[in-house]
């Protein structure tokens, strides 16, 4: 006899089924297409989006007030033939999770504790980053390189992790 899907894997199995549906003749999904198949309430990914507009504007808001502050970098000229950029807001480590906050990098310098943590985040989202690399890479048969990669910048991670202690 075989098992019954419980409503979680039929509404996993719905999800990817209603995302290759939007897929087109060359495979690409886009975001478009999505949240106009999500308009429909009986669509599976309805749900997922915030629909009352008002409410999706501040989020769209606060979504680009964030890539602002993480992304933005202003030139900083270091001497008469280099200029080096580098963003002037990270992540504050010291936010728990879910919490939002992000710290000028100009504090950070300043705090060899505070630099230390954040670099050690730095390192993990870089090695997250490699390990989504890896696991895509790894199904497409082509891993390559990406392993040595991950290992260095876990190595990196460690030592910051263990300079704390």
């Amino acid at each position: 006899m075989a098992k019954a899907k419980s409503a979680a894997v039929r509404a996993h199995e719905a999800k990817i089924a209603a995302l290759q549906a939007l897929e087109d003749r060359d495979g690409r999904l886009t975001a478009e297409s999505l949240v106009t198949a999500a308009r429909r309430e009986t669509h599976p990914w309805h749900e997922n989006f915030e629909w009352d507009d008002s409410k999706a504007a501040h989020q769209h808001r606060l979504y680009t007030a964030r890539d602002i502050i993480r992304t933005w970098a202003p030139p900083r000229i270091t001497s008469e033939t280099v200029e080096r950029r580098a963003v002037m807001y990270v992540r504050d480590p010291r936010c728990e999770n879910g919490q939002q906050g992000y710290v000028n990098i100009g504090r950070v310098r300043s705090d060899e504790d505070l630099k230390r943590e954040v670099l050690v985040a730095e390192f993990q989202r870089a090695a997250s980053a490699l390990q989504r690399a890896y696991d895509v890479a790894d199904v497409l048969n082509a891993r390559g390189e990406v392993e040595q990669l991950i290992e260095k910048i876990n190595l990196l991670r460690q030592r910051g992790e263990a300079a704390r202690i």
